[in-house]
């Protein structure tokens, strides 16, 4: 029988190097951690979230094109009422200016023929004669000079492009505008023209040229490209100062830069037709400031 050794000292200090009292110590601290740790709260993951946002944009995109394919023969049956009330609109409009040109002729015939009686009524018919030349109250004819204007019927050349757009196609900068009208016309009027109108409508110090949306008015008359502009007075002079003028030589660069139509010829008899907008009924002499 083998006698049973008691552990000696140096045994029990290699086994157990750490002191009961700080293992105690260590055990108590872990327990308190354990306890005292917050609860780390529980995060969705990212793909879910972003599944039931695609969810919900597809449900908003499917709902705003179920609606807009409901509305759109509604939209279509409001243009096409539209349209048909603007041409019922114009021709009675046409027909109005028609009867108005018509009663103007009698009226200046019974005037001439009522002037012309004594040598006062005929110094007051020249006089009257001169002022409705000046106010576009009657029809003109003679020489003078077109002015075509169109919108591009292919894109804008990009003069920084590497290569030039192509397809038949209309852009903003190959459009003729209300301010493109206007600067024409201005330029014709500094050449020296006598008489000037856009598309058969006379210019007269009551006439605008503006715009409606994509429609360019003028005399509040809605006017579709081209634009003729008919503007009376000597050819050649009339020709060579438009021509070098600054509207003249920035429209050359437009028709090569954006395909803007614009051509400009004499004519050697033209007709503008009497002013239709409303006439001056009264007015004074303003005073020139000093």
């Amino acid at each position: 029988m083998t006698p049973v050794r008691a552990p000696s000292l140096l045994d029990q200090l290699t086994r157990n190097s750490l002191d009961a009292g700080y293992a105690e110590a260590a055990a108590r601290r872990a327990v308190t951690a354990e306890t005292a740790a917050p609860t780390s709260p529980r995060i969705a993951r990212p793909g879910a979230v972003a599944v039931l946002a695609l969810l919900a944009a597809g449900s908003l995109l499917a709902t705003a094109a179920v609606a807009v394919r409901a509305r759109a023969p509604a939209d279509a049956r409001l243009r096409d009422t539209l349209g048909a009330e603007v041409a019922a609109r114009t021709a009675s409009t046409d027909a109005a200016a028609t009867q108005v040109a018509a009663l103007r002729t009698q009226v200046a015939a019974a005037r001439s023929g009522g002037l012309a009686a004594t040598r006062a009524g005929e110094a007051a018919a020249g006089q009257l004669t001169t002022l409705e030349t000046a106010t576009g109250a009657t029809a003109l004819r003679g020489p003078g000079l077109r002015v075509r204007l169109d919108d591009a019927t292919s894109p804008a050349a990009d003069p920084l492009a590497a290569t030039p757009p192509t397809g038949p196609t209309r852009t903003d900068a190959g459009r003729i505008t209300d301010r493109d009208v206007q600067d024409v016309v201005n330029a014709l009027w500094a050449a020296g023209a006598e008489a000037i109108a856009v598309s058969g409508q006379r210019l007269s110090a009551q006439a605008a040229i503006r715009s409606a949306g994509a429609a360019i008015l003028v005399n509040f008359r809605p006017l579709s490209p081209p634009y003729g502009i008919d503007a009376i007075g000597d050819p050649a002079g009339l020709g060579a100062r438009f021509g070098d003028s600054p509207t003249g030589r920035r429209f050359r660069t437009y028709t090569t830069a954006y395909g803007v139509g614009f051509t400009v010829h004499s004519a050697t008899s033209l007709t503008v037709p009497a002013a239709t907008g409303d006439t001056l009924r009264a007015a004074r002499v303003l005073e020139p400031t000093p």
